[in-house]
Protein backbone atom coordinates (compact mmCIF):
# COMPACT_ATOMS: atom_id res chain seq x y z
CA UNK A 1 0.00 0.00 0.00
CA UNK A 2 1.42 3.35 -1.06
CA UNK A 3 1.34 6.40 1.21
CA UNK A 4 -0.38 9.52 0.02
CA UNK A 5 1.48 12.79 -0.48
CA UNK A 6 0.97 13.81 3.16
CA UNK A 7 2.04 10.41 4.44
CA UNK A 8 -1.51 9.34 5.32
CA UNK A 9 -2.81 6.09 3.88
CA UNK A 10 -5.90 6.15 1.75
CA UNK A 11 -6.47 2.41 1.96
CA UNK A 12 -9.22 0.83 4.04
CA UNK A 13 -9.08 -2.22 6.26
CA UNK A 14 -6.45 -4.89 5.74
CA UNK A 15 -7.30 -8.56 5.22
CA UNK A 16 -6.34 -10.82 8.12
CA UNK A 17 -4.25 -12.87 5.70
CA UNK A 18 -1.96 -9.88 5.16
CA UNK A 19 0.61 -9.51 7.96
CA UNK A 20 0.41 -6.10 9.61
CA UNK A 21 3.69 -4.81 10.99
CA UNK A 22 4.07 -1.75 13.20
CA UNK A 23 7.44 -0.04 13.46
CA UNK A 24 7.79 2.46 16.30
CA UNK A 25 10.38 5.08 15.38
CA UNK A 26 11.24 6.45 11.93
CA UNK A 27 14.99 6.72 12.46
CA UNK A 28 17.65 4.65 10.73
CA UNK A 29 16.69 1.44 12.55
CA UNK A 30 13.00 1.79 11.74
CA UNK A 31 13.64 2.76 8.12
CA UNK A 32 16.14 -0.09 7.73
CA UNK A 33 13.60 -2.58 9.13
CA UNK A 34 10.89 -1.39 6.73
CA UNK A 35 13.18 -1.22 3.71
CA UNK A 36 14.71 -4.65 4.15
CA UNK A 37 11.37 -6.27 5.00
CA UNK A 38 9.93 -4.92 1.76
CA UNK A 39 13.05 -5.85 -0.18
CA UNK A 40 13.05 -9.46 1.06
CA UNK A 41 9.34 -10.23 1.17
CA UNK A 42 7.61 -8.23 -1.56
CA UNK A 43 7.81 -11.03 -4.17
CA UNK A 44 6.58 -13.72 -1.77
CA UNK A 45 4.39 -12.04 0.83
CA UNK A 46 2.33 -8.86 0.79
CA UNK A 47 3.00 -6.79 3.89
CA UNK A 48 1.22 -3.84 5.47
CA UNK A 49 3.83 -1.71 7.25
CA UNK A 50 2.90 1.24 9.46
CA UNK A 51 5.59 3.46 10.96
CA UNK A 52 4.79 5.56 14.04
CA UNK A 53 6.93 8.63 14.63
CA UNK A 54 6.38 11.03 17.55
CA UNK A 55 8.21 13.83 15.74
CA UNK A 56 6.97 15.82 12.75
CA UNK A 57 9.61 14.36 10.41
CA UNK A 58 11.41 11.09 9.76
CA UNK A 59 15.05 10.50 10.65
CA UNK A 60 15.15 10.26 14.44
CA UNK A 61 18.57 11.53 15.46
CA UNK A 62 19.52 11.90 11.79
CA UNK A 63 18.59 15.41 10.77
CA UNK A 64 19.79 17.93 8.21
CA UNK A 65 19.51 21.72 7.97
CA UNK A 66 19.98 24.10 5.05
CA UNK A 67 22.35 27.04 5.39
CA UNK A 68 20.61 30.27 4.31
CA UNK A 69 17.56 28.08 3.55
CA UNK A 70 19.29 26.86 0.40
CA UNK A 71 18.66 23.11 -0.21
CA UNK A 72 22.05 22.77 -1.90
CA UNK A 73 23.85 23.84 1.30
CA UNK A 74 23.00 20.96 3.62
CA UNK A 75 24.65 20.42 6.98
CA UNK A 76 24.04 17.75 9.58
CA UNK A 77 22.56 18.69 12.94
CA UNK A 78 22.33 15.08 14.07
CA UNK A 79 24.37 12.01 13.19
CA UNK A 80 26.92 13.54 10.83
CA UNK A 81 28.95 10.88 9.07
CA UNK A 82 29.66 7.22 8.65
CA UNK A 83 32.74 5.57 7.16
CA UNK A 84 33.41 3.94 3.83
CA UNK A 85 33.67 0.61 5.68
CA UNK A 86 30.09 0.76 7.01
CA UNK A 87 28.60 -1.74 4.60
CA UNK A 88 24.95 -1.65 5.72
CA UNK A 89 24.54 2.07 5.15
CA UNK A 90 26.47 1.94 1.88
CA UNK A 91 24.35 -0.92 0.55
CA UNK A 92 21.10 0.74 1.60
CA UNK A 93 22.19 4.00 0.02
CA UNK A 94 22.91 2.26 -3.28
CA UNK A 95 19.67 0.24 -3.17
CA UNK A 96 17.55 3.38 -2.88
CA UNK A 97 19.51 5.35 -5.46
CA UNK A 98 21.40 7.84 -3.29
CA UNK A 99 25.01 8.94 -3.55
CA UNK A 100 27.61 9.66 -0.91
CA UNK A 101 30.10 12.49 -0.57
CA UNK A 102 33.44 12.40 1.21
CA UNK A 103 33.43 14.54 4.35
CA UNK A 104 37.15 14.17 5.04
CA UNK A 105 39.02 17.22 3.68
CA UNK A 106 42.65 16.56 2.77
CA UNK A 107 43.49 20.28 3.04
CA UNK A 108 41.98 20.71 6.50
CA UNK A 109 43.96 20.53 9.70
CA UNK A 110 42.93 19.06 13.04
CA UNK A 111 43.96 20.46 16.38
CA UNK A 112 43.57 18.91 19.82
CA UNK A 113 42.70 21.49 22.47
CA UNK A 114 42.76 20.94 26.23
CA UNK A 115 40.45 23.98 26.75
CA UNK A 116 43.51 26.12 27.43
CA UNK A 117 46.17 25.34 24.82
CA UNK A 118 46.41 23.50 21.51
CA UNK A 119 48.32 20.30 22.24
CA UNK A 120 49.03 19.32 18.65
CA UNK A 121 47.95 19.92 15.06
CA UNK A 122 48.03 17.71 11.97
CA UNK A 123 46.59 17.43 8.47
CA UNK A 124 43.95 14.90 7.48
CA UNK A 125 46.56 12.97 5.49
CA UNK A 126 48.92 12.74 8.46
CA UNK A 127 46.66 11.69 11.31
CA UNK A 128 48.44 9.81 14.10
CA UNK A 129 46.82 6.47 13.20
CA UNK A 130 46.36 6.90 9.44
CA UNK A 131 49.34 4.72 8.46
CA UNK A 132 51.44 1.93 9.93
CA UNK A 133 53.30 3.05 13.04
CA UNK A 134 56.73 2.41 11.55
CA UNK A 135 55.83 4.71 8.66
CA UNK A 136 55.02 7.58 11.05
CA UNK A 137 58.31 8.69 12.62
CA UNK A 138 56.76 11.91 13.95
CA UNK A 139 54.07 10.07 15.88
CA UNK A 140 56.34 7.16 16.81
CA UNK A 141 58.70 9.67 18.40
CA UNK A 142 55.83 11.27 20.32
CA UNK A 143 54.02 8.14 21.48
CA UNK A 144 56.57 5.33 21.25
CA UNK A 145 55.49 1.71 21.01
CA UNK A 146 52.01 2.63 22.26
CA UNK A 147 51.23 3.73 18.69
CA UNK A 148 51.78 0.20 17.38
CA UNK A 149 49.82 -1.34 20.27
CA UNK A 150 46.77 0.80 19.60
CA UNK A 151 46.85 0.07 15.88
CA UNK A 152 46.86 -3.67 16.55
CA UNK A 153 43.91 -3.34 18.93
CA UNK A 154 41.96 -1.20 16.45
CA UNK A 155 42.42 -3.74 13.67
CA UNK A 156 40.94 -6.54 15.76
CA UNK A 157 37.85 -4.53 16.65
CA UNK A 158 37.43 -3.17 13.11
CA UNK A 159 37.59 -6.69 11.67
CA UNK A 160 35.06 -7.92 14.22
CA UNK A 161 32.65 -5.10 13.44
CA UNK A 162 33.06 -5.55 9.69
CA UNK A 163 31.74 -9.13 9.96
CA UNK A 164 29.08 -8.45 12.62
CA UNK A 165 25.53 -9.27 11.44
CA UNK A 166 26.61 -9.93 7.86
CA UNK A 167 25.14 -13.39 7.29
CA UNK A 168 22.95 -15.32 9.73
CA UNK A 169 20.18 -13.36 11.46
CA UNK A 170 20.07 -13.54 15.24
CA UNK A 171 17.80 -12.81 18.18
CA UNK A 172 20.28 -13.22 21.03
CA UNK A 173 22.23 -9.97 20.81
CA UNK A 174 24.63 -10.71 23.65
CA UNK A 175 25.66 -14.10 22.24
CA UNK A 176 26.16 -12.60 18.79
CA UNK A 177 28.33 -9.82 20.20
CA UNK A 178 30.51 -12.31 22.07
CA UNK A 179 31.31 -14.08 18.80
CA UNK A 180 32.71 -10.90 17.26
CA UNK A 181 34.20 -9.05 20.24
CA UNK A 182 35.88 -9.76 23.55
CA UNK A 183 33.97 -9.29 26.78
CA UNK A 184 36.23 -6.34 27.61
CA UNK A 185 35.38 -4.58 24.35
CA UNK A 186 31.64 -4.66 24.99
CA UNK A 187 31.48 -4.55 28.80
CA UNK A 188 34.39 -2.41 30.04
CA UNK A 189 35.09 1.30 30.24
CA UNK A 190 37.59 2.53 27.68
CA UNK A 191 40.10 4.40 29.87
CA UNK A 192 41.22 1.56 32.20
CA UNK A 193 41.31 -0.85 29.26
CA UNK A 194 43.97 1.14 27.42
CA UNK A 195 45.92 1.56 30.63
CA UNK A 196 45.88 -2.22 31.17
CA UNK A 197 47.19 -2.66 27.61
CA UNK A 198 50.21 -0.48 28.40
CA UNK A 199 49.16 2.40 26.16
CA UNK A 200 50.74 5.69 27.19
CA UNK A 201 48.57 8.27 28.93
CA UNK A 202 49.61 10.90 26.37
CA UNK A 203 48.35 8.83 23.44
CA UNK A 204 45.12 7.98 25.26
CA UNK A 205 44.43 11.63 26.03
CA UNK A 206 45.53 13.29 22.78
CA UNK A 207 44.26 10.71 20.31
CA UNK A 208 41.92 8.09 21.78
CA UNK A 209 40.05 10.45 24.06
CA UNK A 210 39.89 13.34 21.58
CA UNK A 211 38.57 11.13 18.76
CA UNK A 212 36.05 9.43 21.02
CA UNK A 213 34.72 12.77 22.19
CA UNK A 214 34.50 13.95 18.57
CA UNK A 215 32.76 10.82 17.26
CA UNK A 216 30.50 10.00 20.20
CA UNK A 217 30.23 13.30 22.14
CA UNK A 218 31.13 11.43 25.30
CA UNK A 219 34.30 11.06 27.32
CA UNK A 220 36.12 7.80 27.96
CA UNK A 221 34.28 7.35 31.26
CA UNK A 222 30.97 7.22 29.37
CA UNK A 223 31.76 4.78 26.55
CA UNK A 224 32.87 1.19 26.28
CA UNK A 225 36.08 -0.03 24.67
CA UNK A 226 34.41 -0.94 21.37
CA UNK A 227 33.01 2.56 20.82
CA UNK A 228 36.38 4.19 21.47
CA UNK A 229 38.23 1.78 19.16
CA UNK A 230 35.82 2.17 16.25
CA UNK A 231 36.16 5.95 16.59
CA UNK A 232 39.84 5.50 15.71
CA UNK A 233 39.35 3.77 12.37
CA UNK A 234 41.27 5.49 9.58
CA UNK A 235 38.51 5.02 6.98
CA UNK A 236 37.24 8.05 5.10
CA UNK A 237 34.23 9.85 6.52
CA UNK A 238 31.29 9.95 4.12
CA UNK A 239 27.74 11.29 4.22
CA UNK A 240 24.64 11.18 2.02
CA UNK A 241 24.71 13.77 -0.73
CA UNK A 242 22.28 16.61 0.11
CA UNK A 243 21.74 15.33 3.66
CA UNK A 244 21.77 12.10 5.65
CA UNK A 245 18.06 12.52 6.39
CA UNK A 246 17.33 11.58 2.78
CA UNK A 247 18.30 7.97 3.51
CA UNK A 248 15.55 7.06 6.02
CA UNK A 249 13.05 9.10 3.99
CA UNK A 250 13.90 7.23 0.78
CA UNK A 251 13.97 3.81 2.47
CA UNK A 252 10.50 4.32 3.93
CA UNK A 253 9.14 5.58 0.63
CA UNK A 254 10.41 2.58 -1.33
CA UNK A 255 9.09 0.25 1.38
CA UNK A 256 5.62 1.72 0.70
CA UNK A 257 5.23 2.24 4.43
CA UNK A 258 2.29 4.11 5.89
CA UNK A 259 3.98 6.83 7.95
CA UNK A 260 2.12 8.34 10.89
CA UNK A 261 4.07 11.44 11.85
CA UNK A 262 3.25 13.26 15.10
CA UNK A 263 1.92 10.00 16.55
CA UNK A 264 3.34 9.05 19.93
CA UNK A 265 2.68 5.46 20.91
CA UNK A 266 1.54 5.44 24.54
CA UNK A 267 0.50 1.82 25.12
CA UNK A 268 0.89 -1.64 23.66
CA UNK A 269 -1.71 -4.18 24.74
CA UNK A 270 -2.86 -7.63 23.65
CA UNK A 271 -5.03 -7.50 20.54
CA UNK A 272 -8.33 -9.19 19.81
CA UNK A 273 -7.97 -10.23 16.15
CA UNK A 274 -4.23 -9.82 15.89
CA UNK A 275 -1.50 -10.36 18.47
CA UNK A 276 -0.90 -6.74 19.55
CA UNK A 277 -2.85 -3.51 19.79
CA UNK A 278 -1.19 -0.10 19.58
CA UNK A 279 -2.61 2.97 21.31
CA UNK A 280 -1.18 6.25 19.98
CA UNK A 281 -1.80 9.93 20.62
CA UNK A 282 -1.67 12.44 17.79
CA UNK A 283 0.59 15.37 18.56
CA UNK A 284 -0.65 17.51 15.67
CA UNK A 285 -2.27 19.88 18.13
CA UNK A 286 -0.57 19.63 21.49
CA UNK A 287 -2.59 22.59 22.80
CA UNK A 288 -5.83 20.69 22.50
CA UNK A 289 -7.39 19.67 25.79
CA UNK A 290 -8.27 16.29 24.29
CA UNK A 291 -5.76 15.34 21.57
CA UNK A 292 -6.93 12.78 19.05
CA UNK A 293 -6.08 9.14 19.64
CA UNK A 294 -5.39 6.23 17.31
CA UNK A 295 -5.76 2.48 17.88
CA UNK A 296 -5.02 -0.43 15.59
CA UNK A 297 -3.98 -4.06 15.81
CA UNK A 298 -0.84 -5.63 14.40
CA UNK A 299 0.71 -9.07 14.05
CA UNK A 300 4.26 -7.87 14.67
CA UNK A 301 5.66 -4.80 16.43
CA UNK A 302 9.23 -3.58 15.97
CA UNK A 303 10.25 -1.14 18.68
CA UNK A 304 13.24 0.92 17.54
CA UNK A 305 12.82 3.94 19.83
CA UNK A 306 14.88 3.41 23.02
CA UNK A 307 12.60 2.19 25.79
CA UNK A 308 14.44 4.36 28.32
CA UNK A 309 12.64 7.48 27.17
CA UNK A 310 9.85 6.54 24.75
CA UNK A 311 7.27 6.41 27.55
CA UNK A 312 5.46 3.36 26.19
CA UNK A 313 3.46 1.27 28.63
CA UNK A 314 3.43 -2.41 27.68
CA UNK A 315 0.63 -4.52 29.12
CA UNK A 316 1.34 -7.17 30.28
CA UNK A 317 4.63 -5.76 31.64
CA UNK A 318 7.92 -7.17 30.40
CA UNK A 319 10.34 -7.76 33.26
CA UNK A 320 13.47 -7.93 31.07
CA UNK A 321 12.97 -4.32 30.00
CA UNK A 322 12.50 -3.12 33.56
CA UNK A 323 15.81 -4.70 34.58
CA UNK A 324 17.87 -3.54 31.58
CA UNK A 325 16.82 -1.08 28.90
CA UNK A 326 14.38 0.98 30.93
CA UNK A 327 16.98 2.20 33.40
CA UNK A 328 19.63 3.25 30.89
CA UNK A 329 20.57 6.88 31.29
CA UNK A 330 20.79 9.03 28.16
CA UNK A 331 22.86 12.19 27.96
CA UNK A 332 21.77 15.52 26.50
CA UNK A 333 23.77 17.15 23.73
CA UNK A 334 23.50 20.42 21.77
CA UNK A 335 24.55 21.25 18.21
CA UNK A 336 25.18 24.86 17.25
CA UNK A 337 25.78 25.85 13.63
CA UNK A 338 26.65 29.29 12.34
CA UNK A 339 28.15 30.79 9.18
CA UNK A 340 30.53 33.71 8.78
CA UNK A 341 33.35 34.91 6.56
CA UNK A 342 35.64 35.11 9.60
CA UNK A 343 37.99 32.47 10.90
CA UNK A 344 37.99 31.54 14.56
CA UNK A 345 40.06 33.75 16.83
CA UNK A 346 43.54 32.40 17.78
CA UNK A 347 43.22 34.24 21.11
CA UNK A 348 40.29 32.01 22.10
CA UNK A 349 42.67 29.03 21.91
CA UNK A 350 45.52 30.89 23.61
CA UNK A 351 47.52 31.19 20.37
CA UNK A 352 49.43 34.11 18.86
CA UNK A 353 47.42 36.38 16.57
CA UNK A 354 49.30 35.26 13.46
CA UNK A 355 48.26 31.61 14.00
CA UNK A 356 45.65 30.01 11.74
CA UNK A 357 43.24 27.98 13.86
CA UNK A 358 42.77 24.40 12.54
CA UNK A 359 39.48 23.68 10.81
CA UNK A 360 38.76 20.74 13.14
CA UNK A 361 39.15 21.32 16.87
CA UNK A 362 38.86 18.16 18.98
CA UNK A 363 38.91 18.58 22.72
CA UNK A 364 40.61 16.78 25.58
CA UNK A 365 39.92 18.99 28.63
CA UNK A 366 42.82 19.29 31.03
CA UNK A 367 40.53 19.85 34.00
CA UNK A 368 37.59 17.63 34.86
CA UNK A 369 34.24 18.93 33.60
CA UNK A 370 31.42 19.02 36.11
CA UNK A 371 27.78 18.53 35.17
CA UNK A 372 27.23 22.26 35.71
CA UNK A 373 29.89 23.19 33.15
CA UNK A 374 29.42 23.29 29.40
CA UNK A 375 31.59 20.54 27.93
CA UNK A 376 32.55 21.39 24.35
CA UNK A 377 33.34 18.19 22.44
CA UNK A 378 34.32 19.64 19.07
CA UNK A 379 34.38 22.82 16.99
CA UNK A 380 34.64 22.06 13.29
CA UNK A 381 34.19 23.57 9.84
CA UNK A 382 31.20 21.69 8.50
CA UNK A 383 31.17 23.29 5.05
CA UNK A 384 32.06 26.37 2.97
CA UNK A 385 29.18 28.27 1.35
CA UNK A 386 28.64 31.62 -0.41
CA UNK A 387 27.30 34.51 1.67
CA UNK A 388 23.53 35.05 1.48
CA UNK A 389 23.85 38.24 -0.57
CA UNK A 390 25.68 36.49 -3.42
CA UNK A 391 24.56 32.90 -3.44
CA UNK A 392 25.03 32.58 -7.21
CA UNK A 393 28.26 34.56 -7.50
CA UNK A 394 31.83 33.41 -7.27
CA UNK A 395 33.98 34.85 -4.54
CA UNK A 396 34.99 34.38 -0.94
CA UNK A 397 33.14 31.58 0.85
CA UNK A 398 31.80 31.58 4.36
CA UNK A 399 32.80 29.05 6.98
CA UNK A 400 29.95 26.99 8.41
CA UNK A 401 31.04 26.13 11.95
CA UNK A 402 29.57 23.32 14.01
CA UNK A 403 29.90 23.08 17.79
CA UNK A 404 28.84 19.99 19.74
CA UNK A 405 28.43 20.57 23.47
CA UNK A 406 26.70 19.37 26.60
CA UNK A 407 24.79 22.64 27.04
CA UNK A 408 23.60 25.38 24.66
CA UNK A 409 26.23 27.70 23.17
CA UNK A 410 25.30 31.32 23.83
CA UNK A 411 25.63 34.23 21.44
CA UNK A 412 28.29 35.65 23.76
CA UNK A 413 30.37 32.48 23.35
CA UNK A 414 30.08 32.66 19.56
CA UNK A 415 31.22 36.29 19.70
CA UNK A 416 34.25 35.32 21.80
CA UNK A 417 35.14 32.62 19.26
CA UNK A 418 35.30 35.38 16.67
CA UNK A 419 37.36 37.69 18.92
CA UNK A 420 34.47 39.96 19.86
CA UNK A 421 32.26 40.62 22.82
CA UNK A 422 28.64 41.62 22.72
CA UNK A 423 27.89 44.91 24.39
CA UNK A 424 25.26 45.51 27.01
CA UNK A 425 22.00 47.07 25.78
CA UNK A 426 22.83 50.03 28.04
CA UNK A 427 26.20 50.65 26.33
CA UNK A 428 25.47 53.62 24.06
CA UNK A 429 28.97 53.71 22.56
CA UNK A 430 29.11 50.21 21.02
CA UNK A 431 27.40 49.04 17.85
CA UNK A 432 28.10 45.35 18.54
CA UNK A 433 24.82 44.25 20.04
CA UNK A 434 24.13 40.95 18.25
CA UNK A 435 26.22 38.32 16.49
CA UNK A 436 24.92 39.64 13.17
CA UNK A 437 26.86 42.82 13.93
CA UNK A 438 30.09 40.77 13.85
CA UNK A 439 29.34 38.97 10.59
CA UNK A 440 27.34 35.91 11.58
CA UNK A 441 24.84 35.49 8.74
CA UNK A 442 23.10 32.26 9.75
CA UNK A 443 22.54 30.47 13.07
CA UNK A 444 20.88 27.17 13.87
CA UNK A 445 20.60 25.46 17.25
CA UNK A 446 19.46 21.90 17.87
CA UNK A 447 18.94 20.28 21.26
CA UNK A 448 19.07 16.48 21.62
CA UNK A 449 17.66 15.63 25.09
CA UNK A 450 18.43 11.93 24.61
CA UNK A 451 21.45 11.95 22.33
CA UNK A 452 23.41 8.91 23.54
CA UNK A 453 23.12 6.21 26.20
CA UNK A 454 25.60 6.52 29.02
CA UNK A 455 27.50 3.26 29.21
CA UNK A 456 27.19 1.37 32.48
CA UNK A 457 29.08 -1.95 32.72
CA UNK A 458 26.91 -3.03 35.68
CA UNK A 459 23.79 -3.14 33.51
CA UNK A 460 23.37 -6.33 31.49
CA UNK A 461 22.85 -6.31 27.73
CA UNK A 462 19.43 -7.52 26.68
CA UNK A 463 19.80 -11.18 25.71
CA UNK A 464 16.88 -11.58 23.33
CA UNK A 465 15.64 -8.78 21.09
CA UNK A 466 12.28 -10.60 20.90
CA UNK A 467 11.13 -9.28 24.25
CA UNK A 468 7.69 -10.91 23.90
CA UNK A 469 6.15 -13.07 21.16
CA UNK A 470 6.29 -11.01 17.94
CA UNK A 471 7.43 -7.89 19.81
CA UNK A 472 11.01 -6.93 18.92
CA UNK A 473 13.38 -4.34 20.38
CA UNK A 474 16.25 -3.29 18.11
CA UNK A 475 17.37 -0.37 20.31
CA UNK A 476 19.00 -2.84 22.73
CA UNK A 477 22.14 -2.56 20.57
CA UNK A 478 22.52 1.12 21.52
CA UNK A 479 23.87 0.04 24.88
CA UNK A 480 26.88 -1.37 23.07
CA UNK A 481 27.34 0.93 20.08
CA UNK A 482 25.16 3.95 19.28
CA UNK A 483 25.85 4.68 15.60
CA UNK A 484 23.88 4.92 12.37
CA UNK A 485 25.59 1.80 11.08
CA UNK A 486 24.65 -0.31 14.10
CA UNK A 487 21.04 0.84 13.79
CA UNK A 488 21.02 -0.05 10.11
CA UNK A 489 22.39 -3.54 10.80
CA UNK A 490 19.90 -4.20 13.59
CA UNK A 491 17.02 -3.29 11.28
CA UNK A 492 18.32 -5.47 8.47
CA UNK A 493 19.03 -8.37 10.84
CA UNK A 494 15.47 -8.35 12.14
CA UNK A 495 14.04 -8.18 8.62
CA UNK A 496 16.05 -11.27 7.68
CA UNK A 497 14.92 -13.09 10.82
CA UNK A 498 11.25 -12.41 10.07
CA UNK A 499 11.62 -13.35 6.43
CA UNK A 500 13.23 -16.72 7.09
CA UNK A 501 11.20 -17.69 10.15
CA UNK A 502 7.76 -16.26 9.34
CA UNK A 503 7.37 -16.44 5.59
CA UNK A 504 9.83 -19.07 4.42
CA UNK A 505 9.25 -21.28 7.45
CA UNK A 506 12.88 -22.31 7.36
CA UNK A 507 15.84 -22.23 9.65
CA UNK A 508 18.51 -19.72 8.84
CA UNK A 509 20.64 -20.59 5.81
Amino acid sequence: MRPSEDGKSKAGSVALSTPKIAIIGAGIAGASSAHHLHQLAHLRQQLHITVFEADDQVGGRVRSAHVHDEPAFDVEVGAATFTEDDWCLKEAMQEVGLKSVVRSHSTYHTGVWDCKDLLLSYSEEHKPLSSACWQSPKWLWRYGSSLCKVQDIIKGSADGFSSFAVFHPFLNLFEKLKRSFSSQEISSFAAPYFQSCGVSAKLVNEVVRAESRYRHARDLDQVNVLSSLLALRSSLDVAIQHGNQRLPHRMLKIAEAHIRLNHRVSRITVGEQRRWKIHAVSADNQAKAQPSTFEDEFDIIILTAPFAFNGIDIDPPISTLISTAEIRRYVERHVTLFSTLHRLSPRYFNQSTDTTVPEYILTAPKQSISEDDNDIFSITVSDRVPPPDRIDDEGELEFVYKIVSSKPITDDEIARLLSHSLSSPTDKFSSVRTIRDIGVTWLHRQAWPHAYPQFDPKRPILDNIEIAPDLYYTAAAEDVLSTMEMSCRMGKNLAKHLYYSKWLGETYP
